[in-house]
């Protein structure tokens, strides 16, 4: 998405701030209403380094300015594979988006994440879904990951490039 996509609507300060361990919070009350939190995940992306909630009321859009981010704010539960280079994976708020496999990252050896494009930002996998993913994935002795005779890369990434 860009910047331009913000001229919309009005741009407003939500008072959120997600931690480290993905945690929201609204001026330092976690919040814990599921229905909530899957719509502010829904409707969540980034422009630039700022993150938004989208909220639109029949013809007018307000972008939510999230206050701060220290870390995932979405996780990713499971992974399918269509054993090709798709993967089906399920996020913490409902949805089930199609991805490739260019789309993993390694932030660090034990976290792994998935570019939500449309979103511009990544999910972090969940142990079960590193888990499930590692069920189509074959590792190789030089640490290359295939799916039968295709060779995955998954490239490492930096926490300090999203949050």
């Amino acid at each position: 998405m860009e910047e331009s996509y913000l001229q919309n609507g009005i741009i407003t300060e939500s008072g959120i701030q997600i931690d480290k361990s993905g945690k929201w919070f609204h001026r330092n009350q976690e919040i814990t209403n599921a229905g909530i939190l899957n719509y502010f995940k829904r409707n969540l992306f980034r422009i630039q380094n700022n993150y938004y909630i989208h909220n639109q009321f029949k013809e007018r859009n307000e972008f939510s300015r999230i206050q701060k981010i220290s870390g995932f704010p979405i996780f990713a539960t499971g992974v399918i594979s269509t054993r090709s280079e798709l993967f089906v994976i399920h996020l913490d708020y409902g949805e089930d988006i199609t991805v490739s496999s260019e789309s993993f990252l390694f932030f660090d050896e034990t976290t792994l994440g998935i570019l939500l494009k449309e979103k511009n930002f990544p999910a972090r996998l969940t142990g079960t879904a590193m888990s499930s993913l590692m069920d189509y994935l074959d590792e190789n002795s030089n640490g290359e990951y295939t799916i039968g005779d295709q060779k995955i890369v998954i490239p490492g990434a930096k926490l300090s490039d999203y949050f």
